[in-house]
């Protein structure tokens, strides 16, 4: 059968303003809505067959108002609109293809059902579309007209439950019919109990954008639009940003195809290299009986962890469990680890224990474990050890204190193996930067490690703009810059003198934990010399985005010191600089792996091909964790200096 465009009917849905208030609020759905109905009315459908049903921002309204005028339907987001557009009017029209495309918040609910919030959603009045029934409807007689059908969703799939709604959702049925051959395919942004990246900056959904760039490359002259092909496009867009560690999003898809017994089937796929191992496919928790005895025989003999908690919250992240019964017990970790979600999470936590173990027999063992269990089910074995090497990663901690003699620095170093780390070496005389970066290029760093070392310097306020990534280090008989080696940060030695700063800085701390993916609320920006310095504390990360000819004011550095801020971001005095350039360096990146992402820069930054004004070139991270400080602070040359290979 030859589909043509003029007989395609699609209702597009965009909501970015709920009655539940500013909490709700979305800043991308809106674009990625119109943007696709300008695609459609692009490719020969009629403006006049496409319904756009929105509750936009206010500064997003102009955009429906432009399709409007070009003669879509457009009226809002409210359940009466919607479902008098797919329940009522839709089964009395006709179409050789329907397309939906809806844009805004979902959960899963207890049930497995993915339900989608309309505009009139409230906190306690949660109205909101079945949608998981309105597709098996749409596979009915009563939808027989529509014999092909194309639904794209943009919206987290997060647990009802993890959002604290335990009374259960509002439902609506849809009338009952016998199943219809059909040809239908949908495409969802993520899977069951995963959040959908929106970025606020950009104004669009990263499925969204993944989603209409495909479209857009495929032929002027082909329709239906080919989803096999969007959905392999995506498919490798979402496997590039988890390998960058930017998300866990991964996108789902269903398609139900008439077999050529003409018994429909409903074929449901999820990429296996996404970890996506449901234990309801398996009829079963994760884990046989006697997988489960060997790993609780381990456990029993391991030395008591006293941090459980975290090491569970960090596991657990991506898929919004419930908390364990007793989440003090190692058990009661596990038995809720097992529970139909996906198997990554209960590997990710034994390694995540193993790492954190003092005992090296126990530590064998869970690997020994994790290597013969982990590839049943399956998960990603080079990722379970890419995992333990980034725990496990290295840390240099480098303390200059200016010589009031010499014009040169004492130095100290500490290595770290996490938050584990002793006492390296300490120079007898003051230093030099050239012999400084000597004494990290023959003693500490080097091509071996992966990921590399992060080379930390403990400074006084007057040396935090200094240009340590430029300190230049001999590798394989080449001189090349430190920062381009290994990730290199500055951390305020004034911080370890100061009570007051201390404390706030371990308060300041504690958020930075939790973005481990892009949060944009998370970064305050300063675009100005503020006038309320007071304003610069309670930010897991600023960012200075105005720029300085001279030195930066002192007040302004010692409010966000004192304030215990613990991340910022900014250029030094004398370059251009300014929101833009920032926002390219934060944008889209988390917050938790700064010192990778300016890495990442710097060593752009030195390309032949960058701008002289790129963002990489004089950028200062500032990136102070309080959990790694010398039990010694006395500053003084140790008794015996140890050699720099524990």
């Amino acid at each position: 059968m030859t589909l043509r465009p003029e007989q395609t009917l699609a209702v597009v849905v965009a909501i970015e303003e709920y009655d539940a208030g500013e909490g709700w609020r979305l800043d991308g759905p809106v674009p990625d809505a119109c943007a696709f109905a300008d695609w459609l009315v692009s490719r020969g459908v009629p403006p006049a067959n496409i319904t756009l049903l929105a509750s936009p921002l206010d500064r997003n309204q102009y955009l429906v108002d432009q399709l409007k005028a070009d003669g879509v339907q457009v009226a809002d987001a409210r359940a009466e609109n919607i479902r008098e557009r797919l329940v009522t009017r839709l089964p009395t029209e006709t179409s050789e293809l329907l397309v939906i495309h809806w844009g805004g918040h979902g959960v899963v609910d207890d049930g497995g059902d993915r339900r989608l919030l309309y505009a009139d959603s409230r906190a306690h009045d949660r109205r909101n579309l079945n949608f998981s029934r309105l597709v098996r409807a749409l596979r009915t007689l009563t939808y027989r007209s529509h014999p092909v059908q194309q639904l794209v969703v943009d919206s987290c799939l997060t647990f009802a439950h993890s959002m604290g709604w335990k009374t259960g959702l509002p439902d609506e049925l849809f009338p009952p019919a016998a199943p219809a051959q059909r040809d239908q395919r949908a495409l969802f942004a993520a899977s069951d109990g995963e959040r959908a990246l929106n970025s606020d900056a950009r104004k669009t959904g990263f499925f969204s954008e993944a989603v209409l760039e495909s479209l857009r490359r495929q032929a002027d002259d082909e329709w239906p639009p080919d989803l096999d092909l969007v959905w392999e496009d995506t498919d490798a867009v979402f496997d590039h940003l988890r390998e960058q560690r930017k998300t866990r999003q991964t996108p789902s898809h269903i398609w139900y195809k008439a077999g050529s017994d003409e018994q429909e089937r409903l074929v449901f796929t999820t990429d296996v290299r996404a970890r996506q191992v449901s234990a309801v496919a398996l009829g079963l928790p994760l884990l046989t009986s006697k997988e489960f005895a060997d790993l609780r025989k381990i456990l029993r003999a391991a030395a008591p962890a006293g941090n459980l908690r975290a090491l569970y919250r960090e596991a657990a992240r991506s898929v919004d469990l419930p908390p364990p019964a007793n989440p003090d017990d190692v058990r009661s970790v596990v038995d809720t680890l097992r529970k139909p979600v996906s198997a990554w999470p209960l590997f990710e936590f034994l390694v995540r224990l193993a790492v954190g173990t003092q005992d090296p027999v126990t530590r064998e063992r869970l690997w020994t474990w994790i290597r013969e269990v982990g590839p049943r089910y399956p998960v990603d074995m080079d990722e379970l050890h890419a995992l333990d090497g980034q725990l496990r990663r290295t840390f240099l901690l480098v303390r200059l204190q200016p010589d009031l003699i010499d014009l040169g620095h004492q130095v100290t170093v500490w290595r770290y193996i996490g938050n584990d780390g002793r006492q390296l070496t300490t120079s007898s005389e003051p230093w030099n930067f050239e012999q400084i970066a000597e004494m990290l290029t023959g003693q500490f760093v080097d091509h071996a490690h992966d990921p590399p070392p992060v080379v930390e310097f403990l400074v006084p306020t007057g040396l935090v703009d200094e240009a340590f990534e430029r300190l230049p280090v001999r590798l394989d008989s080449s001189e090349i810059e430190l920062g381009v080696v290994c990730p290199v940060v500055v951390r305020l030695a004034e911080r370890l003198d100061d009570p007051d700063w201390r404390a706030a800085h371990a308060v300041a701390w504690r958020g930075v934990a939790e973005h481990h993916s892009y949060n944009r609320s998370a970064i305050y920006w300063v675009d100005h010399v503020p006038s309320d310095l007071s304003r610069l504390g309670g930010h897991a990360c600023v960012a200075l985005a105005y720029p300085c000819q001279g030195a930066r004011e002192p007040e302004v550095m010692h409010e966000l010191f004192a304030a215990g801020t613990p991340i910022a971001l900014w250029h030094r005095p004398g370059r251009a600089t300014g929101r833009g350039y920032l926002d390219s360096v934060l944008d889209g990146q988390a917050i938790a792996e700064l010192p990778d992402v300016v890495h990442a820069q710097r060593d752009h930054a030195r390309s032949a091909s960058a701008p002289p004004d790129h963002p990489g070139h004089d950028l200062v991270l500032l990136w102070d964790d309080p959990t790694r400080v010398p039990d010694d602070q006395n500053w003084q040359l140790p008794a015996v200096v140890e050699g720099a290979v524990p």
